[in-house]
């Protein structure tokens, strides 16, 4: 049985008068008496789930979520719910913070990093109590009446993206870490403290030897030939515009540009397939050099420079000392093979988790109470993706009896993360398949490897697919432009439904 004490206390910022060495700390755990209350009353009534086997912790967490969901009962039971939840996953903001900080070993300003992202995300008091009232965040008032507030604890975030109807769910735990490792707050944070915000065409366009050195040949290549390119159309822009584009936003390379890259790199003898993948790679030296910055300012490089120049030629050379440490030839074209491989099947695994995510969703509706609205569920993504229009408008024109059961059914944020699941559920058994081949892992892997994939994995779709994919929805309808690869896709799919 998990620990079920995780319901009852929270991990928090020190309270007024905390000890001194918990204010070093920079958190306590600290008993909820409100939690406590609430668990007891909850397990008062739910005694035969934890006499079911299997994982106790899912059983209590569907049953806790489904609480905090149902409309029926009062706000304060419903907020209450939520709280235990709340207390649950607040050991893993604590962990992810922990981890993001540690980049910072050694260094003088580690602990205040530490302090500063733990400010930014466990801001959670164990007191105050909270809901979703028709999808919309709101504090609960002691006179029991809903009322919308400014300020959204952080926790609002992961459990609203939490799908804990999905099969396939990652869990409770886990999807808490990651929100939390990779949300604007921390990134911001991290900005602040040493890692740049820059684009990844301003990073690349402004990198320099100090930076480069620290690459391997190829991303130094990549790099060289980004500037040649980009950086020469920017001052063409510059001139013929008679003003500093400092100010502007780098946008993404053009075709053009990206092709004649391309040529570029063949006479180097590297040969890209073709203009996307080029831009994907570029991403990755892009984010490269976002870290090697971040040592750089800190004034410890995450590993020493691969190559120096020959005393007798000049030439880059490898150098002998740490040559065990570096990858060989045979398995950096393994990496780079399956790497390439990946960023050609994720368009195909993207495609399918649509499918299969829209085919989960029209199950669930089905099953669910608003089963009579199923078959609105396509043409209402189509009037959103296609023609931009606004959940009121939909309501109208697809006769639903309110707005509130518009976006229910839709659940357009839900979506995204059933068809993400979907995709990265297909992409890992098409790469499972190939590194088999290639003779990397076993059939079934190896739960180590199986995991890093997997995060791995995680990573590259999230930054490529579905951030951009959550951020549309995040704009006003009238500031609203889909044009991510997630939506693109999605409405060629709609198109031929």
């Amino acid at each position: 049985m998990g620990d079920l004490l995780r319901y009852q206390k929270i991990y928090r910022l020190p309270s007024p008068g905390s000890l001194p060495g918990t204010v070093r700390r920079g958190y306590e755990s600290w008993p909820s008496p409100r939690a406590k209350t609430v668990w007891d009353d909850f397990l008062a009534g739910q005694n035969e789930i934890l006499l079911n086997g299997g994982d106790e912790d899912v059983s209590i967490q569907v049953q806790l979520f489904s609480l905090f969901a149902d409309d029926s009962q009062s706000r304060e039971r419903r907020a209450g719910a939520g709280l235990c939840l709340r207390c649950y996953i607040s050991p893993s903001i604590l962990q992810a913070c922990k981890d993001q900080a540690s980049a910072f070993a050694g260094t003088a300003n580690r602990q205040d990093t530490f302090q500063k992202l733990l400010s930014a995300v466990l801001d959670d008091d164990g007191l105050t109590l909270w809901l979703f009232d028709n999808e919309e965040y709101c504090l609960l008032n002691r006179s029991d009446k809903s009322q919308s507030e400014p300020y959204r604890f952080f926790g609002a975030d992961v459990l609203s993206g939490y799908n804990y109807q999905s099969p396939g769910r990652k869990s409770l735990s886990n999807w808490a870490y990651y929100v939390t490792r990779y949300h604007e707050r921390l990134k911001t944070v991290l900005s602040e403290v040493g890692f740049q915000r820059l684009s990844n065409w301003a990073l690349m366009n402004r990198a320099r030897s100090a930076q480069l050195k620290w690459l391997s040949q190829r991303s130094r290549h990549l790099v060289e030939v980004f500037q040649a390119v980009y950086r020469r159309d920017r001052l063409k822009q510059r001139e013929r515009d008679g003003k500093s584009l400092r100010a502007k936003k780098c946008p993404d390379p053009t075709n053009f540009q990206l092709g004649e890259m391309l040529d570029q790199l063949r006479e180097l003898d590297i040969t890209i397939q073709s203009p996307k993948i080029l831009l994907e790679e570029l991403r990755q030296v892009a984010q490269e050099l976002q870290e090697i910055d971040a040592w750089i300012r800190q004034g410890r490089p995450n590993a020493e420079p691969i190559e120096l120049p020959d005393p007798e030629t000049g030439l880059p050379t490898e150098r002998r000392d740490i040559a065990s440490t570096v990858v060989n030839e045979p398995e950096k074209l393994e990496y780079e093979d399956i790497l390439q491989f990946i960023r050609e099947q994720q368009l195909y695994a993207l495609q399918y988790g649509i499918q299969q995510g829209i085919d989960d969703r029209l199950t669930e509706i089905r099953k669910s109470r608003r089963k009579a609205h199923a078959s609105k569920l396509i043409p209402g993504l189509r009037l959103i993706y296609q023609e931009g229009l606004s959940q009121r408008a939909i309501q109208e024109r697809l006769s639903f009896p309110n707005q509130p059961l518009v976006a229910r059914v839709l659940a357009l944020k839900e979506l995204i993360h059933q068809v993400r699941f979907r995709t990265l559920e297909k992409l890992l058994d098409i790469i499972l398949v190939r590194a088999n081949e290639m003779g990397l892992t076993a059939i079934p892997p190896q739960p180590n490897y199986l995991s890093n994939l997997m995060e791995q994995l995680e990573l590259l779709v999230d930054a490529e697919v579905f951030d951009e994919a959550l951020q549309e929805l995040q704009k006003p309808n009238k500031d609203r432009s889909f044009d991510s690869l997630y939506a693109v896709e999605l409405r060629r799919f709609l198109q031929e439904s």
